[in-house]
């Protein structure tokens, strides 16, 4: 299922969801710009995505990271489009080749089709709009985010998901992340397009805002650790108790993961 929508800017977003038995699933967005498409989208959504790439003209593909819901459907795409995907170059490897995924993942996104990508360098141009390529880790390590330079807009990929969160992957890196929220909300930034949450129009403060959080969130923790608490009794204590995320997921994603991420 798709629902695009245009802001005043001219950005267009894709909310891609996948439904079962009725029920709409966890949204992934990407986003067009002047022909530009950052993020490609998943399996479950390459028909329609791509029907709506011909209809709408992609010239060029971007992706943020390597995972299944922002980089799924490039492949198909390319097939179509014929167009260039550029990616991070700590993702060329997992693009080309992409490694087994939790049922969950397959579940919701799908399996990613291999695509090939070329490097990201550190900007690159497309029609009148320039963007810094800005390193982002944390969810992935090779993860990156783009700012327009000129208009402050900054595709943020998987780095924001809410101006509080109460999950972690286990394979995420919390100090990293909350460095990297730090250091972006630092920069010019108007609109946040967020890969999960869609268009944020106080973009420098939702960063700043969950930066905030999750730096009180570890100075408690860190408290807690300190007076000899377990990781899942801190969690539980702060966060509350886990709930059907860390069942569904068997426990990839849970809060104690992101107590356990932030304390390192």
């Amino acid at each position: 299922m798709l629902r695009v929508t245009r802001d005043r800017d001219g950005v267009v977003a894709v909310e891609m969801r996948r439904v079962v038995a009725g029920r709409a699933l966890l949204p992934a967005y990407a986003y067009w710009v002047d022909g530009l498409l950052i993020d490609a989208g998943f399996r479950w959504v390459e028909g329609d995505l791509v029907a709506w790439a011909r209809r709408q003209g992609v010239d060029r593909i971007v992706l943020t990271h390597h995972h299944e819901d922002h980089a799924g459907a490039a492949g198909a795409l390319t097939e179509v489009l014929g167009c260039q995907v550029l990616a991070p170059p700590g993702s060329l490897e997992d693009l080309a080749r992409p490694r087994p995924i939790e049922l969950y993942r397959r579940v919701v996104w799908g399996r990613p089709r291999p695509v090939r990508a070329a490097p990201l360098g550190d900007t690159f141009r497309h029609g009148p709009f320039e963007f810094r390529v800005l390193p982002a880790p944390g969810h992935t390590a090779d993860h990156v985010v783009f700012l327009e330079t000129g208009r402050g807009w900054l595709f943020s990929g998987d780095v924001w998901l809410g101006r509080r969160v109460r999950y972690m992957n286990s394979k995420e890196e919390g100090q990293a992340l909350l460095e990297s929220l730090t250091r972006l909300a630092g920069l010019p930034v108007t609109t946040l397009y967020s890969g999960h949450r869609g268009p944020v129009g106080d973009g420098r403060q939702a960063l700043a805002d969950l930066a905030s959080f999750l730096g009180d969130l570890r100075h408690k923790a860190r408290q807690l650790a300190e007076q000899g608490v377990a990781v899942p009794v801190i969690a539980r204590r702060l966060l509350g108790p886990e709930d059907a995320m860390a069942w569904i997921t068997r426990g990839a994603i849970s809060k104690a993961n992101l107590i356990r991420g932030l304390l390192g």
